[in-house]
């Protein structure tokens, strides 16, 4: 008995090292539970489909956009619909932006034109027109430009409007910007970084001028008459000049002198014979100024003054 327990004892021994030297089973690692795919079920094979001899159908085309306004009063119509008012900044022989320095005048000049904009709407908007202006730059970039002229445009005059006309007619695909914007009326603002010093008064020419000038512009001087910058009422003031209305502070074929001595004596606050200073307007817009731009009718005091006839009236 002693012998086989000899003999079996080491047997043991080698079967429990074995069972020792077995490697642990790893817990499982728990994954997440997912819905069993379903099995796709195979689509029923078509018959092809008959061959046809008839050609595509093209998709239709948008129909081309037709301004109400027909372009007969020049570049501007009446204060209605849409207008661009496009920005060029301008160097001519004497005066130059530039890109970087001059980035914080530029965004004035745009600051300053929202202002008037948004004033004309408000204006309009009394007399039951639907006025309303695209000018941002900033946004839209194609209603910004940049040009260069060896002529001297800083000037009192229209000596070189077909200078700046033809840059307008060879630059700006005014048609297009129409279409993009569905844009009734356009008028092209150059501004000019000017000093203060013997630089004129900002300007306009359009069809009230001549009935040969098309394009209707504002030569916009940012500072004039060795002491103004020009404030958001100067913007609007040319601006409406682009739409037909005169200036009261001076004789022409339309406001005789009687009615400027009128205006000077009664401390008129009419913009198109005085525009405020500041960065709001105080200046008024009349109904004088409505019939002139054509959203208002001839009120009576153009014709006890024997005042001249809208373009509206006259054309």
């Amino acid at each position: 008995m002693r012998k086989y327990l000899l003999r079996v004892l080491p047997a043991l021994l080698l079967l429990a090292a074995l069972t020792a030297c077995r490697a642990p089973t790893a817990a499982p690692t728990e994954t997440a539970v997912t819905e069993p795919a379903e099995q796709p079920t195979e689509a029923p094979t078509e018959a092809p489909a008959e061959s046809s001899t008839e050609p595509p159908t093209e998709a239709p085309t948008e129909p081309e956009w037709e301004p109400e306004y027909d372009g007969a009063l020049g570049s501007a119509g009446s204060l209605r619909g849409t207008t661009l008012l496009i920005s060029i900044f301008t160097n001519d022989a004497q005066t130059a932006w530039d890109d970087e320095a001059d980035r914080e005048e530029m965004l004035l000049t745009l600051n300053r034109m929202d202002t008037a904009a948004q004033w004309l709407t408000e204006q309009a908007a009394a007399y039951g027109s639907d006025a309303s202006f695209l000018y941002d730059w900033t946004a839209d970039p194609d209603l910004r430009y940049d040009a260069s002229f060896s002529e001297l445009l800083v000037r009192e005059d229209g000596g070189m409007y077909e200078v700046q006309a033809d840059y307008v007619r060879e630059n700006i695909d005014t048609e297009s910007l129409r279409q993009k914007y569905h844009a009734d009326n356009v008028v092209y603002f150059f501004l000019f970084n000017t000093p203060y010093e013997h630089t004129p008064n900002p300007w306009s020419l359009g069809f009230s001028s001549s009935t040969d000038y098309d394009i209707e512009y504002v030569n916009l001087y940012i500072r004039f008459g060795d002491i103004f910058d020009a404030p958001p009422s100067t913007y609007a003031h040319e601006i409406l000049h682009a739409f037909g209305a005169p200036d009261l502070y001076y004789e022409s074929t339309v406001i005789p002198k009687e009615f400027v001595d009128y205006c000077s004596q009664t401390g008129c606050n009419d913009i198109m014979f005085t525009v405020n200073e500041g960065e709001t307007i105080s200046s008024e817009f009349t109904p004088l100024d409505a019939y002139y731009v054509g959203i208002g009718p001839r009120p009576a005091e153009a014709d006890e003054c024997d005042l001249g006839p809208s373009e509206y009236d006259a054309n």
